[in-house]
């Protein structure tokens, strides 16, 4: 299963099949452990891990637990009271959820946005097959996988959207991986993580030679004490600004 396009296929599906934002929390939560797991067929997660994950009382998580089967995207086996539940993902491109033409619009867009950029002159040295789209996966994989390392269980469906655009566009997974050190070092919350990588996208930032280049620049414009102190500043602007979109 591919990480990458599953998310990108479950967000055209909710188009014609919403659902409530807590049960949406659920499906990403069950996908980030099939994801640790090696995506086998069938996991097993207690349910009181998966409560502590995604803040839901036994009852709630059966209810979004049972609206996700319901409507056709998890299969769910109870164990008994003494063994943890197995659950089954069942994947968007197994049923051929995305059709020929979001295929075609994704590929279109990765031909348009990555020719040029990091991604796609390392895709152009690839000598023993992979395309674009696989790179792109790759690089999503370790930039998801750097920030759940710091802020376990903490990436709301939103903002995994937009990693996966920035990811797309040709943001090397090396900034998010600098932006979670930055963001540990200034004892920040994941919003200023955001207000970073989205700095970085907003000034079309792709690369960590750029992104250091950057900060390099600011630093020798201002005082040691205060570059330290508007960067973060600026950063916790960006933060805020990001939180009242997701509002």
């Amino acid at each position: 299963m591919n990480y990458l396009r599953e998310m990108n296929a479950f967000f055209d599906w909710l188009e014609t099949n919403p659902l409530e934002a807590s049960t949406q929390t659920l499906w990403f939560h069950l996908m980030a452990v099939a994801n640790k797991s090696g995506w086998p067929e069938w996991f097993a997660v207690a349910n009181l891990l998966l409560q502590a994950k995604v803040g839901f009382s036994e009852n709630t998580l059966t209810k979004h637990r049972n609206y996700l089967v319901q409507k056709g995207r998890i299969e769910y086996k109870n164990s008994g009271k003494q063994q943890a539940g197995k659950y089954r993902l069942i994947p968007f491109t197994s049923i051929n959820e995305v059709n020929h033409e979001v295929k075609a619009e994704v590929k279109g867009e990765v031909d348009h946005e990555v020719k040029g950029s990091a991604l796609f002159k390392q895709n152009e040295t690839k000598k023993d097959g992979g395309g674009e789209r696989e790179i792109v996966d790759l690089n999503f994989a370790k930039a998801i996988r750097a920030i759940d390392a710091q802020f376990p269980s903490r990436i709301s469906p939103i903002q995994s959207k937009s990693l996966s655009d920035y990811i797309t566009k040709g943001m090397n997974p090396s900034i998010v991986i600098r932006a979670v050190e930055l963001t540990r070092k200034a004892g920040k919350d994941i919003r200023y993580l955001w207000g970073i990588l989205q700095n970085c996208d907003g000034r079309g930032i792709y690369t960590l030679e750029a992104f250091e280049s950057g900060q390099t620049r600011r630093q020798a414009q201002r005082t040691g004490g205060s570059s330290q102190t508007e960067r973060a500043a600026f950063f916790a602007q960006k933060a805020r600004e990001t939180e009242r979109e997701e509002g």
